[in-house]
């Protein structure tokens, strides 16, 4: 099962900046999200399972630390982050 979001989830992504915090999810399957991110703070991306993939933008130099046992996917080649990645497992 393939699940896409391009609306508002989670913490306020409608293509708006993300200042930090923690997103989480956790899809039986693949979630995808459509909109543009850009990260502004230190962002914490929960992904306690399945598999999350951010298909839009994703921009801004905050750091992102991934975690959960989920997987976590930046698929956009025209991705201009370039902050500091770290996490557990799976990005």
């Amino acid at each position: 099962m393939r699940r896409t979001v391009s609306a508002l989830f989670a913490v306020a992504l409608l293509g708006a900046s993300v200042a930090g915090g923690t997103m989480s999810f956790a899809p039986a399957d693949t979630l995808t999200v459509n909109t543009n991110i850009a990260i502004a703070g230190a962002t914490t991306v929960d992904v306690a399972s399945g598999t999350v993939v951010f298909a839009g933008v994703v921009s801004g130099s905050g750091g992102i630390t991934k975690s959960g046992s989920g997987t976590l996917y930046l698929a956009n080649r025209a991705n201009t982050y370039d902050g500091l990645m770290t996490g557990a497992r799976r990005f």
